[in-house]
């Protein structure tokens, strides 16, 4: 597999792209959108998993840390699991 460099993109400007149509793809699968890719994220820890990274064609990578500040500005809510 290709090694790729990861490109860092700032919060703000991921923010804004959230909701722009580009593949997005982690070991859990691959989504259409940034924003869906967050859903997702935010649903697996809900259940009280760890999200895989999701990872652009172009080389960004949001982890866990980055995908929690992109949760609270955008309004994204982590949905608790019944126990």
């Amino acid at each position: 597999m290709d090694q790729r460099p990861t490109r860092q993109i700032p919060d703000d400007e991921l923010a804004e792209i959230a909701d722009q149509a580009q593949v997005w793809i982690s070991k859990d699968g691959y989504v259409k959108t940034l924003r869906a890719g967050l859903v997702r994220a935010a649903h697996i820890t809900g259940q009280g998993r760890s999200p895989f990274p999701l990872e652009s064609p172009n080389g960004t990578r949001v982890e866990l840390a980055r995908m929690s500040r992109l949760w609270n500005r955008l309004g994204i809510v982590q949905e608790k699991g019944s126990a």
